[in-house]
C-alpha cells in the first residue's frame, strides 16, 4: 500500500525537467543576448562603412581639386571677365578643354569621372560637383559679385545623395613685380 507521504517525496526529489517558467526566462535571456551581440555587430560594420566613404570622398575631392588649382585664374583664350565654362570649353563634353579655374563652376558629374571623360571605376552611387565664386580678399567667406582677384572653390563629392565631404580652396590672380 502506498502512502500519501511516499507520493510527495517521489515527486519531489526525482524532477528530471524544466518548468514551462524556466524554460521561458532562459529563452528570454539569450534573446536579450543576440539583440545586442547583432546590434553591436551592426554599428561596427556601418562605423565601418562611414569611414570608409570618408576615405573615398576625401580621395576623389582631392584629385578633383588637384585638378582645379592646376589650372590659371583666368581664361588664357579670353578677355578678363567672364566667367564659366565658354562654348568651345562645353563642346567636348567633358573636362578636358577646361583651362581656367572658373570653368568648373556648375560641373558636377554622376558616376565621377576624369577630366578626358573615362568614368572612375567602382564609384557608382557616388556624385562630385564643384562650385566657383568671387570672394572679397579681406574676407574670404563673403561672395561678391565682381572680380577682386580671389575665386573660392568648392569641391563636394556624396554618395547616394548624401554629402560625404566637401574641400574649399582659394585662387587668386597673380600679380607681376614691378
Amino acid at each position: 500500500m502506498i502512502r500519501a507521504r511516499d507520493i510527495t517525496a517521489t515527486s519531489h526529489s526525482g524532477r528530471l525537467a524544466l518548468s514551462l517558467v524556466e524554460v521561458t526566462i532562459s529563452v528570454t535571456i539569450v534573446a536579450v543576448m543576440m539583440v545586442s551581440a547583432l546590434s553591436t555587430l551592426w554599428s561596427v560594420v556601418r562605423s565601418r562603412q562611414i569611414n570608409q566613404d570618408l576615405q573615398i570622398g576625401q580621395k576623389l575631392a582631392e584629385q578633383l581639386m588637384a585638378e582645379i588649382l592646376s589650372k590659371p585664374y583666368e581664361d588664357p583664350d579670353v578677355a578678363p571677365g567672364s566667367f564659366g565654362a565658354t562654348g568651345s570649353e562645353l563642346a567636348a563634353g567633358d573636362r578636358s578643354r577646361f583651362d581656367d579655374v572658373d570653368d568648373y563652376d556648375g560641373w558636377s558629374a554622376s558616376p565621377p569621372e576624369m577630366a578626358d571623360g573615362t568614368v572612375i571605376p567602382d564609384r557608382g552611387g557616388w556624385e562630385r560637383s564643384v562650385g566657383v565664386v568671387y570672394v572679397s580678399p579681406l574676407a574670404l567667406h563673403w561672395v561678391v559679385g565682381v572680380d577682386m582677384g580671389v575665386k573660392r572653390i568648392t569641391v563636394t563629392v556624396s554618395r547616394s545623395g548624401e554629402e560625404v565631404t566637401s574641400l574649399v580652396a582659394i585662387s587668386g590672380r597673380t600679380r607681376e613685380m614691378p
